[in-house]
């Protein structure tokens, strides 16, 4: 596991005896458990996401993510670069793929930013197009 840190960080090493003991100490125990606890969730859902599913159903789930990262965490986020980002989806492909949305009038992605998911968005295994539907994505609570 890799993580992506985005402004100044440090990190320090310490052995795992003073880690526990620290751990311990200072009853940090019950904290590590949420924030363990929403990893394991949070990789929960991505391999769901990305594992044996069609192209269209990736970019579908990414973009209920999107659009709840936006909504509910005010986040500035550029579609296109943040699926290529997680997934292994070619650009061209993604871009095909948002396209018929945005035709279908299912998304309004303006200068590469999700504006709005004016459909319910609902894939359908016998189509490679989304359909009309209800499905609401719930993300993983961060840890308070």
């Amino acid at each position: 596991m890799y993580g992506l840190v985005r402004s100044n960080t440090v990190v320090r090493s310490i052995p795992k005896s003073v880690f526990s003991q620290l751990m311990t100490e200072k009853g940090l125990w019950p904290e590590l458990t949420k924030v363990l606890a929403w990893y394991i969730c949070l990789l929960s859902k991505r391999d769901d996401v990305l594992v044996a599913r069609s192209a269209y159903s990736v970019v579908r789930e990414f973009l209920l993510e999107i659009n709840e990262l936006i909504v509910h965490h005010q986040r500035d986020i550029n579609v296109y670069d943040y699926i290529q980002e997680y997934t292994s989806l070619a650009r061209s492909t993604i871009i095909k793929i948002l396209s018929d949305l945005k035709k279908g009038q299912y998304i309004v992605v303006e200068k590469g930013r999700l504006l709005n998911i004016t459909k319910n968005i609902n894939y359908s295994s016998r189509s490679p197009f989304l359909l009309n539907g209800d499905r609401e994505l719930s993300l993983c609570n961060a840890p308070a």
